[in-house]
C-alpha cells in the first residue's frame, strides 16, 4: 500500500540470438544453461560484452567474409562465457523444465503432420539430448504419447468441423501424421471411445441442430469439440 517511485536511466539493449545447436558441442553442460546469467565484468563475459558492442558499432560496414568470421568468433566467445558460469549438473529447476516442455510442444504442433516426427527430431530441433527430452515427458506418458495426443485432437477437431465435412477420414488421418487408416481408427477409438465416423456423425449432427435453432451465425466448433469428448 506504499507509494513506490521507480527511476530508470537511459540504456540500450543489444540482443544476440544464437541457435542452441551451434553452441551445444562447445558447452561443458549443454543441458544446464537455461537461464544462465553471464557476468559482463570479468573474464570471458567481459570479452563477450565488449565484442557484442563492437559488432553493433561496425557490423553494418563489414564484408560478407568478415561477418562469417565474426559470427564464428562470437559463438566461441559465447560458449566460453557460458562455460565460466557455475551450473548445477543435477536436475534442472522446475521452471526450466516447464519452459523446455512448452517449446517442445510448440515444435510438436508445428510438425504434427510429419509422419517422421520422432523424439530424435524433436530433440534436435530443441538442441537437447533425447535423454533430457524423455525426462520432460515422463509424467505425460512419453514423448510419442504427447505427439499422438496432439494429432488425435487435431483430427477430432476436423472430423467435427463443417469446414472439413467433405474430407475423407483417411485424408484427415494422413494429414496429421498417421501412416495408415486402421492404425488411426484404433488409436482414435482407444482415446475417445468412438470410431472416427461415429464422432463425425455426432459432431456434425450437433452443428446442424445448432444451426436449425438459429445459431448459424455463431462459431460453435470449440463447444462441439468439448461436447463430443463425452
Amino acid at each position: 500500500g506504499e507509494v513506490l517511485d521507480s527511476v530508470n536511466d537511459d540504456f540500450d539493449v543489444l540482443s544476440i540470438i544464437v541457435p542452441r545447436t551451434r553452441l551445444a558441442d562447445r558447452l561443458l553442460a549443454p543441458d544446464s544453461v537455461q537461464g544462465v546469467v553471464i557476468d559482463p565484468t570479468i573474464g570471458a563475459g567481459r570479452l563477450l560484452a565488449d565484442y557484442i558492442r563492437t559488432l553493433f558499432a561496425i557490423g553494418a560496414n563489414m564484408m560478407q567474409h568478415e561477418a562469417v568470421a565474426a559470427v564464428n568468433a562470437l559463438v566461441e566467445l559465447l560458449a566460453a562465457a557460458c562455460n565460466q558460469v557455475p551450473v548445477s549438473l543435477a536436475e534442472p529447476p522446475d521452471w526450466a523444465d516447464h519452459a523446455l516442455s512448452l517449446r517442445a510442444r510448440r515444435i510438436m504442433a508445428e510438425h504434427a503432420g510429419n509422419a517422421d516426427l520422432d523424439a530424435a527430431l524433436i530433440a534436435g530441433l530443441l538442441g537437447i539430448s533425447r535423454t533430457r527430452l524423455y525426462a520432460l515427458f515422463r509424467d505425460a506418458g512419453g514423448v510419442m504419447e504427447a505427439v499422438r495426443e496432439l494429432r488425435l485432437r487435431r483430427a477430432l477437431a476436423q472430423l467435427t468441423s463443417i469446414d472439413h465435412q467433405r474430407d475423407q477420414i483417411g485424408q484427415i488421418a494422413y494429414r496429421w501424421g498417421f501412416r495408415s487408416v486402421p492404425h488411426f481408427n484404433r488409436a482414435f477409438r482407444n482415446r475417445f471411445g468412438f470410431a472416427p465416423g461415429e464422432i463425425r456423425a455426432l459432431g456434425l449432427a450437433h452443428v446442424a441442430r445448432r444451426q436449425a435453432a438459429g445459431h448459424q451465425d455463431l462459431d460453435r466448433r470449440y463447444e462441439t469439440w468439448i461436447e463430443t469428448l463425452g
